[in-house]
């Protein structure tokens, strides 16, 4: 601190006087508010994250540092504040939204830089002195806590620390006190780029602090798996196919959609080959399933079922039971009413047969390979009746507030109350549950979003 010819020459006691004498005259920081911060950043499953950016919450992008390859950081920082006593002169208070100066004795311009306890500068201003006055626009803003104005005017350098008070200004420490008395300790930031992590946070507890186990969480959606029941698939080389197409029924279209025995929307935009449905895994997958009759859709509980279509050739395709093949005017669907399915177009072309009415196949039920949410669609003109589609399984139950669902043969539940506003519990084939609270201004024919899912089948 000083060269050692000149303080050897003193006296002890000389030495000293002359050591806190010179500070004085230099305005020296010889105290400190000083933090520190070191540890390790972990993912969940204990596994030590390198390439982790640690910063400090509120700081400057200077309060920062990166873990090394085994996960350590260390980080932090010291803000001096003066020692000796504030001269006489200088006083700093907050008068409205201004921040007052007074410094009779000093002339010139004055910078201004105030500070967290981190160190980070949270706001910097200039104004010149006029009659040993300077008066700057002043907020707190929404920091609350122990902070630290610095002042320079020319070589002189002087820190008055505060305490930010948010939209209620400051208060000032008068006489000085140290900035660590009315520090907060300081919260850290984790942040991997681009990576699966959640950002994270960690608060110490002391401004001293080491040891500490960041651990970040994985954003990767947990896939959660249930045991599934399944319906009885037919024997292997038991069954048979059809394929048909939207535009053999042209009633069933109403202004360019149609609507299927199970209540699915498709189109068909050019011809059979562009067939497709909508809510289901595969658009332009789906099947009909044999009926007694077209007003008696005896099997309308397999609606929104899965199956797997083998082909020739090792081809195979996964199909939604969206319709009814009624028996009453089919006759391949009355003669095998427990093998037979009307396949739709796109899909049977997928499965390399040669003839339009293979027999002899083999199918099973399987579940769903949905994508996104379970949708639910009130029914036009029947506000207490809805549809519920995109499900892994089909729908076995649907209750509200207790009171029991009717699947209808037309496809959708018949609710013992309006659907809008109504609290389902969507029961599916394997006994699993949802709950949906219906939005009270869904109308009808809307395709709803439910946010939810059923688990997939292990």
């Amino acid at each position: 601190m000083f060269p050692r010819t000149f303080a050897s020459a003193l006296h002890p006691r000389t030495r000293l006087l002359a050591r806190v004498t010179l500070l004085m005259a230099l305005g020296c920081t010889c105290s400190f508010a000083t933090w520190s911060a070191s540890g390790t950043v972990k993912n969940a499953s204990g596994s030590t994250l390198s390439g982790v950016t640690i910063t400090v919450q509120d700081s400057s992008s200077k309060l920062t540092t990166t873990t090394d390859n085994n996960g350590n950081f260390t980080i932090g920082t010291a803000t001096g504040i003066m020692a000796s006593p504030v001269p006489p002169a200088f006083s700093v208070h907050q008068d409205g939204n201004e921040l007052v100066v007074q410094y009779p004795a000093v002339s010139g311009e004055l910078q201004l830089s105030l500070l967290d306890i981190a160190g980070a500068t949270l706001w910097k201003g200039q104004t010149p002195l006029v009659n040993g006055e300077a008066r700057v626009p002043f907020s707190a803003g929404s920091h609350h806590g122990a902070a630290i104005l610095r002042v320079r005017c020319g070589q002189t350098n002087l820190s008055q620390p505060l305490t930010l008070n948010g939209s209620a200004g400051v208060s000032v420490s008068s006489p000085p006190i140290s900035a660590r008395a009315l520090a907060t300790n300081p919260t850290l930031l984790a942040h991997k780029a681009n990576s699966v992590y959640h950002d994270t946070s960690f608060a110490m507890n002391s401004m001293n602090q080491s040891g500490i186990n960041i651990v970040m969480r994985d954003t990767t959606p947990v896939v959660v798996t249930s045991t599934c029941t399944l319906p009885n698939s037919p024997n292997s080389g038991s069954g048979s196919f059809t394929w048909y197409y939207f535009g053999q029924n042209s009633g069933g279209f109403v202004n360019g959609v149609y609507t299927t025995a199970c209540g699915y929307q498709g189109t068909e935009s050019s011809g059979e080959s562009s067939d497709k449905m909508n809510n289901i895994a595969n658009p332009q997958y789906f099947v009909a399933i044999p009926g007694t009759n077209s007003s008696n859709f005896n099997t309308v509980g397999m609606c929104g079922a899965c199956v797997q279509l083998n082909g020739q050739n090792g081809k195979s395709i996964i199909a939604t039971i969206t319709d009814e093949c009624p028996e009453d005017i089919n006759q391949p669907c009355a003669s095998d009413p427990n093998g037979h399915l009307d396949v739709g177009y796109p899909g049977f072309q997928q499965l390399g047969f040669s003839t339009g009415n293979p027999s002899g196949t083999t199918w099973k039920y399987v579940p769903c390979p949905v994508t996104g949410n379970v949708v639910i669609r009130i029914k036009s003109g029947n506000a207490n009746q809805v549809y519920i589609e995109n499900t892994i399984l089909p729908i076995k139950s649907v209750t509200v507030n207790s009171g029991s669902s009717t699947e209808l043969s037309y496809g959708p539940w018949q609710l013992p109350k309006n659907a809008a506003g109504s609290t389902l519990v969507i029961t599916d084939y394997s006994n699993r549950s949802i709950t949906y609270t219906v939005p009270t201004s869904l109308g009808s024919n809307q395709d709803q979003n439910t946010g939810l899912q059923f688990p997939a089948c292990q």
